[in-house]
C-alpha cells in the first residue's frame, strides 16, 4: 500500500476510533447493560473451569421465614420474639450476631426494653443501618448519630473522594445501638440492570472512617482493627496485617471505580438445605445441636416473602440480601479480589489491537486480513473470560469490540475501495494490451502484479514490417498513421484472442509473448497460431492498403521459447508488466532472419508443435549476441492454417 494510502487509512481510522469512543461514552449506560450481562457468563465459566471459591463454614443463618410467621401466626412478630431468639443464640456462645433488622422508634414501645437487655447480655451484636450517601441535602442530625454510635473512636479519613455519610436514615432504637458492639452502613444497590454485583465497603463519616456491615461484621468476628485499614484513594483498600491462615499479610483491595467491593458469587451455587440455615421458629422450639453456633458468624434476617429483602445474583438466582452481605464477606475471607480495568488501560487495549488491525490490512492480503482480524477480535474475548477466572480481573468486552469491529469494518472498506480502484486503474492501462482470459487472472490475483516478478518458460513473439522506413520517409504522418493503426489493431485483436500478452510497441515492431498458466494450449502452439492468423490477416488487411495507399504492408515474425523474468518490473516510479531475458533478444533475431511474410521459429518451439504444423527443415545459423549456432525453422502457413474468419 503507498504511503500516501497508508496515512489516510490511519488517519480514517483515528476519526472512527474517535467517534465510537464518545458514543461509547454517550451510551455508557445502554452499554453497560449488555458488558454486565457478559461479566455474568465470565461468572458462570469461572464456576465451569473449576475457580469458584467455596462458602465459608464461619457462616450461620438464622433466617425469619415464612415457616416461622405462619407458626407464630403473626406477620409483624413482636419485639419479645425476637429479644427471646437473641438470648437462646447468645446462650450457645457465636463469635457475633449480625443482626440485619433495624428497630426504630415506634409508637408502639411493647418489648422494647426486652430488646435492650437481650443486646446488652449477648454483647457482640453488629447492627446495620442505613444512612443517606453522598447526599447534597444538609444534614440535621449527623451530630446525634455520630455520637450515638461512637465513630469519634474510628480512624481518621482524608480520602475527598470517598463515599460520604451526610446522616443517618434509619436507626434502631438507641438503647439497642449503645449496648451493641458495633454496626455498619447497610446501604445496597443492584447494578442498571436490576442484578446485585457489588456492594459499598467505606464511606465517611464526619472525617471518620465507617465500614459497612459486611466489613465492620468480617473485622468484628476477626476480632480485626479499624486503624489497620488505609484508604490511599477511592478504589483502594489496605487491609494491613489481615489473618490468613498460617498467620497475617495485607491484603490490597481494588475496589470499582465507585468505590464498591465486586462480590465473588462463584460461592452462590448451593442449596438451602446444603447451609448451615435454620428457622428461627426451629430455633426457639426445636430440640437442635446449637453447637454448630459457638465461634461461628451467625447472621439472622427476615427472609420471608413478605419482606421481599432479595435481588437477583449473576447466576440468575434470587439471593436475599443478608446472604448477599455474607457474600461479601466470604469474598474477603477468601481474599478474592475481583477488579475492573481502569479507563487508561481499556484505551491502551484499544489502541494496541486497532494498530494491529491496521497493519494487518497494510501488510497482508483481504484473506489473511480477515482471518487474522476476525481471530485476533475472538481470542480478545476469550482473553476477557480467562483473565477473570484466572486473575479475577474484569476486561471490557463491548467497550473494547465495538472499537475494534469499527476499526475492522473501516480498513476492508478502505482496503476494498483502494483494490477496486486499483483494479479499474489496472484495467485501464491493459485493457488493450492482455486477452480477457489474463486480465481476469491478474484482477482476480493482484499479487501478480506485484514487483519483481517470477522466472518462467514463455514464447516471446516479435514482429516488424518490411521497409517500414522507407515508408514513413517517402509518406505524410498521416499515411504513416493509417498503415501502423490497421497494422496494430489486428495485432492487438490477435494477441489478445489467442490469450497473449502484447508487452510493447517498438516503432513498428511488437513484442508479445504468450504464458502457459493454465496448461492447456502449449504457449508454443498459440504462438505460432497467432504467427499464422496474423500473416493471413494481414494479406487481406493488405489488399485495402494497396488500393489506397500505394503501400505493399508485408512483415516478418520471429517466434522464441524460453525462460524469462515476468511481472511487474521496474522502479517504484515506473513500473510495467513486461519480459526480461535473452529469449527476447533471440525472438529479436529471428524475425531479422526471415523475409517478407515468413515466421522463423526456434527448436524449442519446434517440438511442441504436431504433425500437422508445415515446417521447413532447420537450419543451423549464427545468431548476433549468442555464442552458438541457433537451430531455426520456418512456418508455411498457407497449406497448414485455414482462413481467418472476417
Amino acid at each position: 500500500m503507498k504511503k500516501k494510502h497508508r496515512r489516510n487509512l490511519l488517519l480514517g481510522n483515528l476519526v472512527c476510533l474517535v467517534v465510537v469512543v464518545l458514543f461509547v461514552a454517550l451510551a455508557q449506560k445502554s452499554i453497560d447493560i449488555f458488558e454486565l450481562k457478559t461479566i455474568d457468563e465470565r461468572m458462570k465459566f469461572k464456576t465451569m473451569v473449576g475457580q469458584s471459591i467455596d462458602l465459608a463454614d464461619d457462616f450461620v443463618f438464622v433466617n425469619i421465614d415464612n415457616y416461622t410467621k405462619e407458626k407464630a401466626g403473626q406477620t409483624l412478630l413482636p419485639k419479645t420474639f425476637y429479644s427471646r431468639l437473641l438470648n437462646r443464640i447468645a446462650e450457645n456462645d457465636p463469635e457475633i450476631i449480625m443482626l440485619d433488622l433495624i428497630w426504630g422508634n415506634t409508637a408502639d414501645t411493647l418489648g422494647n426494653q426486652a430488646m435492650i437487655d437481650a443486646v446488652m447480655n449477648s454483647a457482640n451484636v453488629v447492627l446495620p443501618y442505613l444512612a443517606d450517601l453522598d447526599s447534597d441535602e444538609p444534614s440535621v442530625n449527623s451530630d446525634y448519630f455520630f455520637d450515638l454510635y461512637s465513630f469519634e473512636i474510628n480512624p481518621d479519613v482524608d480520602e475527598p473522594a470517598l463515599k460520604k455519610i451526610d446522616s443517618i436514615l434509619f436507626s434502631s432504637l438507641t438503647g439497642i445501638v449503645e449496648y451493641s458492639l458495633a454496626a455498619g452502613f447497610s446501604n445496597i444497590q443492584p447494578d442498571i440492570d436490576g442484578v446485585m454485583r457489588r456492594i459499598p465497603l467505606i464511606a465517611e463519616f464526619n472525617g471518620k472512617l465507617a465500614p459497612s456491615f459486611a466489613l465492620q461484621g468480617l473485622c468484628s468476628y476477626l476480632d480485626y482493627p479499624l486503624e489497620n485499614i488505609e484508604i490511599p484513594d477511592r478504589r483502594h483498600v489496605v487491609l494491613k496485617s489481615f489473618p490468613t491462615e498460617s498467620g497475617t499479610s495485607d491484603f490490597a483491595l481494588k475496589l470499582d471505580p465507585d468505590g464498591n467491593l465486586i462480590i465473588d458469587f462463584t460461592s452462590s451455587v448451593f442449596k438451602m438445605e446444603d447451609l448451615a440455615s435454620f428457622s428461627a421458629w426451629d430455633i426457639l422450639n426445636e430440640d437442635i445441636d446449637f453447637s454448630i453456633l459457638k465461634g461461628k458468624m451467625v447472621v439472622v434476617s427476615d427472609i420471608s416473602s413478605d419482606k421481599k429483602d432479595f435481588f437477583p445474583i449473576p447466576n440468575g438466582d434470587l439471593l436475599y440480601n443478608s446472604f448477599t452481605v455474607a457474600q461479601a464477606m466470604n469474598t474477603l475471607l477468601h481474599r478474592s479480589n475481583i477488579s475492573e480495568a481502569g479507563y487508561l488501560l481499556e484505551l491502551l487495549i484499544i489502541l494496541i489491537l486497532s494498530a494491529f488491525i491496521v497493519f494487518i490490512g497494510i501488510r497482508f492480503g483481504k484473506g489473511i486480513y480477515h482471518i487474522a482480524s476476525i481471530l485476533m477480535i475472538l481470542v480478545y474475548i476469550a482473553s476477557t473470560f480467562i483473565m477473570y477466572a484466572y486473575g479475577d480481573v474484569i476486561l471490557p468486552v463491548f467497550s473494547t469490540v465495538l472499537p475494534l469491529g469499527t476499526v475492522y469494518l473501516f480498513t476492508a472498506i478502505y482496503i476494498y475501495m483502494k483494490t477496486e480502484e486499483e483494479r479499474i486503474h489496472l484495467y485501464s492501462n491493459l485493457e488493450g494490451y492482455l486477452s480477457p482470459k489474463l486480465m481476469k487472472r491478474i484482477l482476480n490475483d493482484p499479487d501478480a502484479m506485484k514487483p519483481g516478478g517470477h522466472q518462467k518458460d514463455i514464447t516471446v513473439m516479435f514482429s516488424d514490417i518490411v521497409s517500414f522506413t522507407d515508408f514513413c520517409d517517402n509518406s505524410s504522418p498521416e499515411k504513416v498513421q493509417d498503415v501502423l493503426g490497421e497494422y496494430l489493431k489486428v495485432a492487438v485483436e490477435l494477441v489478445k484472442k489467442h490469450d497473449g500478452i502484447v508487452d510493447k510497441f517498438l516503432g513498428d515492431g511488437i513484442l508479445a509473448f504468450f504464458e502457459d498458466e493454465e496448461k492447456k494450449t502449449p504457449n508454443q502452439q498459440r504462438a505460432v497460431d497467432f504467427a499464422i492468423a496474423f500473416q493471413k490477416k494481414l494479406q487481406k488487411v493488405n489488399e485495402r492498403i494497396k488500393k489506397r495507399l500505394k503501400y505493399d504492408l508485408r512483415i516478418r515474425i520471429g517466434v522464441a521459447t524460453g525462460s524469462a523474468k515476468v511481472g511487474n518490473i521496474g522502479t517504484p516510479d515506473k513500473m510495467e508488466y513486461t519480459i526480461i531475458g535473452s529469449v527476447v533478444n533471440l525472438a529479436s533475431r529471428l524475425e531479422g532472419v526471415g523475409g517478407p511474410g515468413d515466421i522463423t521459429i526456434d527448436a524449442e518451439t519446434r517440438d511442441v508443435l504436431s504433425e500437422e504444423y508445415n515446417v521447413d527443415e532447420g537450419k543451423l545459423i549464427d545468431v548476433k549476441g549468442f555464442s552458438k549456432p541457433i537451430m531455426t525453422y520456418s512456418v508455411r502457413y498457407e497449406k497448414t492454417y485455414n482462413e481467418v474468419q472476417q
